[in-house]
């Protein structure tokens, strides 16, 4: 199952029932906690981005400055390949992937489903394995680990995330039962173990190496909570990102370890680690409790702090996803928290905080334009249904400012149709 810190977006109505739930399970992280010594990662802060000194300027950004053109890729609808609400989506050279485990070429025609939720050999009991491509095979990822050929023809290996071996030592164990996204980088499956290790993978689907990339400590963040548009490991061009907002650090990936790239500086605004990795769990209960709540410590040392959910690289930009946090924010009769979203430009170092995280379409006079699913390959990502782009169109028909191509890709969509991939092709490195 794809998960994520109960930190992200903890703003709508239901995300207080949640939290209720996973502050019972704080505290329980150790259970099956690695205890093999792990390499320290060392940090060498020398490219550093300043967020903290834009948060409270925002700019107007047309798509025309940053853009060439917009695609608009309506996925195929057919019984076998319906999507539903709780969809992802991740993108490879030649195929958008989604949950569970369905491809659409980048024409949007359905291609086929690799592997089946089930209990036999070659089926996962998970009915949110992801899909992963090399150029030799698909993996599928969820409770097992499966191999399938270049045909989706499962090749007899599989191997339960929960009984991981050393490739040193096979009696070491590693039990991921904090699993939150996986990735391929060169030859290994890269699992991230949240909120404090990677773990590599090999082919032959032993664990060669680990490392620890939050410092040390009695971690109690306490329960982890699904989100469908968290992105861990980011791509770019034929490299593999991490992102961890704990140490606010993007990293590239290796067969056998992490390089540091890029380093977010938000000074005092930074959500502190004392609280999200050591006693969120005893703070939380302590504030449900209090007839005061917010007056109690979590809330005067997290209010208004600022994390950094997915950073994006492209050529010429990052894309920088952030959100200001408060926790219970129903509860305490406060607006949602939305994400945000900054772009710095890699050439001229300049940070533009983008205003209401919106970026206007220029081309087609649609829609304000949020890259829900962030860069790949020089593209922004997001996905409208079919009901979203008509109820636009019919509301701005008569304004005569929408384009032709629009105005025909809404009149042509079926209200029960697949969703539409709106595709941003940013301009080229200057």
């Amino acid at each position: 199952m794809k998960y994520s810190s109960l930190l992200l977006y903890n703003c709508d109505m239901n995300r207080n029932i949640v939290l209720l739930f996973l502050i019972v399970l704080c505290g329980c992280t150790h259970r099956n906690q690695q205890t093999e010594s792990v390499e320290e990662v060392v940090v060498a802060r020398d490219t550093v981005i300043h967020l903290k000194d834009v948060l409270d300027l925002s700019e107007e950004v047309r798509l025309s400055e940053i853009a060439d053109s917009i695609t608009y890729i309506p996925l195929e609808t057919k019984p076998d390949c319906l999507l539903g609400d709780n969809i992802s989506f991740r993108f490879t050279d030649n195929f958008i992937l989604t949950v569970p485990r369905l491809m659409f070429d980048w024409n949007g025609c359905f291609k086929g489903q690799i592997g089946k939720q089930g209990q036999g050999p070659g089926e996962d009991p998970s009915m949110y394995a992801s899909l992963l491509e090399s150029k030799e095979h698909y993996y599928t990822v969820g409770n097992k680990i499966i191999e399938y050929d270049r045909n989706g023809k499962y090749t007899g290996k599989e191997v339960s995330v929960y009984h991981l071996c050393s490739a040193q030592d096979s009696s070491r164990v590693y039990s991921l039962f904090r699993n939150v996204e996986e990735a391929l980088a060169e030859n290994s499956i890269v699992l991230y173990q949240y909120p404090d290790s990677l773990i590599w993978v090999n082919n032959d689907f032993k664990v060669h190496h680990v490392t620890r990339v939050v410092e040390n400590g009695n971690i109690k963040v306490g329960g982890i909570f699904s989100n469908k548009t968290d992105n861990f490991f980011p791509r770019y061009k034929n490299k593999t990102l991490f992102y961890n907002f704990y140490n606010d650090t993007v990293f590239s990936v290796s067969s056998n370890g992490l390089s540091p790239e890029w380093i977010i500086d938000l000074g005092e605004y930074k959500l502190p680690n004392e609280i999200t990795l050591y006693k969120l769990g005893p703070l939380m209960r302590e504030a449900i409790h209090s007839s005061a709540m917010n007056s109690s410590e979590l809330m005067t040392k997290t209010d208004g702090k600022i994390a950094v959910s997915n950073v994006y690289e492209s050529d010429h930009y990052l894309f920088l996803f952030y959100y200001k946090n408060y926790y219970f924010a129903a509860s305490r009769n406060l607006p949602p928290q939305k994400l945000q979203l900054a772009i710095y430009d890699k050439q001229t170092k300049k940070l533009t905080n983008v205003k209401e995280a919106r970026l206007i379409d220029d081309f087609h006079n649609g829609p304000k334009f949020f890259p829900t699913y962030g860069a790949f390959e020089e593209k922004l990502i997001s996905v409208k249904w079919p009901y979203e782009l008509k109820d636009y169109v019919e509301e701005h028909r008569s304004s005569g400012k929408l384009s032709p191509r629009l105005i025909e890709l809404a009149d042509n969509l079926k209200n029960d149709d697949n969703p539409v991939l709106i595709v941003v092709h940013l301009k080229k490195k200057m």
